[in-house]
C-alpha cells in the first residue's frame, strides 16, 4: 500500500455553493454591495474580499479543477488559508492562469499487478492498476494498463 504525505497539483481553484441557502445568502449580499457593471466573477471576488463577508467565504466549497475536471475538494487546514483562497479567485481570469496547491494526501491507494498466463500458449501478460481503498467501496484510481517488468 502506498500513500503520499503531500501532493502538488496545478490547476484552477473554483468556488462552488454547497447548499442552496448559501447561494441565496450570497445573492442577497451581492444585492447590497456595489457590484453594478461587474461581471459575475468580479462581483464574487468583490463580495468575498470584504471582511464582513468572510462568513460567506467559509461556507463555499473550493474545488481544484485540473484540465477542466473537478479533481480535489480543498479543505482548510488553517484559517489563514481562507485569505489565499479568496485571492485565488481572480477578478478577470486569463487563459494561462494556474493555481498551485500543496496539501496532505488523505487517500489510500494500492498498486496492483495482475498476472495472466494463457493456458494454450503459456504466454504471461501483466497488467497494472491503482485502486483507491480509502472508503467502503474501492474504485479504480487509474486505468488498467500493460505492465512491463524490469
Amino acid at each position: 500500500m502506498t500513500t503520499s504525505a503531500y501532493f502538488y497539483a496545478l490547476g484552477r481553484i473554483e468556488p462552488h455553493f454547497r447548499r442552496l441557502s448559501v447561494e441565496k445568502e450570497y445573492a442577497q449580499t451581492t444585492g447590497r454591495a456595489e457590484t453594478a457593471g461587474l461581471t459575475d466573477r468580479q462581483a464574487l471576488q468583490t463580495v468575498l474580499s470584504q471582511p464582513e463577508n468572510r462568513y460567506l467565504a467559509r461556507q463555499l466549497c473550493y474545488v481544484l479543477t485540473i484540465e477542466g475536471l473537478d479533481t480535489y475538494i480543498l479543505q482548510l487546514g488553517d484559517p489563514v488559508d481562507l485569505t489565499a483562497l479568496i485571492k485565488s479567485l481572480r477578478r478577470t481570469p486569463r487563459l494561462g492562469d494556474v493555481d498551485v496547491v500543496v496539501g496532505s494526501g488523505t487517500r489510500k491507494i494500492v498498486e496492483v499487478i495482475f498476472s495472466y498466463t494463457n493456458r494454450e500458449t503459456d504466454v504471461t501478460e501483466k497488467f497494472f492498476v491503482c485502486v483507491d481503498v480509502t472508503e467502503e467501496f474501492p474504485f479504480l484510481h487509474t486505468k488498467l494498463s500493460p505492465y512491463y517488468g524490469r
